[in-house]
């Protein structure tokens, strides 16, 4: 009786060394990846602070270099082409954009939609009239910025990214895509960009109106408002799809003219 009283103290003890080895294996292993992370955490923080590093020295060589070359003794000709460049370039960008306004309400939205049967002379006037005020309200602008204006150009090129590049390659590109789906997917890309804009920098960039405030913490996977047209995009293409298999497919006529527009015939 008593060996057997003894083997079974000795298992016991065996089985307690063995469940306090487990015990402290886990132990170390949990150790292990608390270190693990509390090292990835401290690269992470390195990268960024190199990063800050690189970007704060390349502006400093960039205002270095930009302040060298306005403040060197070139000739006057050379200061009055570089003046009449930077001129020409403004110019031609403003004509195209004053253009593309005064098209877009004379004819898109008046001849194409509202008033159909307005003459050629009054679509000129309209177009005038909308070019006219176009450069009036851009004076304006320029003689009294606003302080939402660097904003404003990111938002413009994050909302173009997600309504028009979709809608122009699935147009070209795809045949299945009906007018619905397209505009559907339009309106959601442009919803789901602007809301997450405006609840971050506030609705038009207004000070006080942003939901969750410009903390990268509350960016939806690490991704600046400013470069949230890319997930706007995706959205756009997502709903577009969805909404062109529940709708009717475009006419055969169109399907047929982009058969031919990517595999031109002899002409027939």
């Amino acid at each position: 009786g008593g060996r057997r009283e003894k083997r079974r103290e000795e298992r016991r003890g065996k089985e307690r060394k063995g469940e306090k080895k487990k015990k402290g294996k886990k132990k170390k292993k949990k150790e292990k990846k608390k270190k693990e992370r509390k090292k990835k955490k401290k690269r992470k923080k390195e990268r960024k602070k190199r990063i800050k590093k690189k970007k704060k020295e390349y502006e400093m060589k960039i205002r270095d270099w930009s302040s060298e070359v306005c403040s060197a003794d070139l000739p006057n000709w050379v200061n009055e082409l570089d003046a009449a460049g930077g001129l020409a370039a403004a110019l031609s960008t403003a004509a195209g954009l004053l253009l593309a306004i005064s098209s877009a309400i004379s004819h898109d939205l008046l001849k194409s939609t509202y008033m159909p049967s307005i003459s050629e002379r009054a679509e000129l006037r309209a177009s005038r009239i909308a070019m006219a005020v176009a450069v009036l309200g851009a004076g304006y602008l320029g003689l009294n910025p606003p302080g939402f204006a660097a904003g404003t150009v990111a938002l413009a090129f994050g909302l173009a990214a997600s309504s028009l590049f979709p809608a122009l390659l699935m147009g070209i590109f795809a045949r299945d895509i009906s007018r619905e789906g397209a505009v559907a997917g339009m309106l959601a890309g442009i919803s789901v960009t602007l809301l997450y804009v405006f609840q971050h920098k506030g609705i038009m960039f207004i000070p006080g109106t942003s939901f969750l405030g410009d903390m990268s913490p509350n960016w939806f996977f690490g991704i600046e408002p400013n470069a949230f047209g890319v997930v706007g995009a995706a959205v756009n293409f997502t709903v577009a799809f969805i909404v062109s298999r529940m709708t009717k497919s475009p006419p055969s006529e169109v399907q047929e003219l982009l058969d031919f527009l990517h595999e031109p015939g002899d002409g027939k």
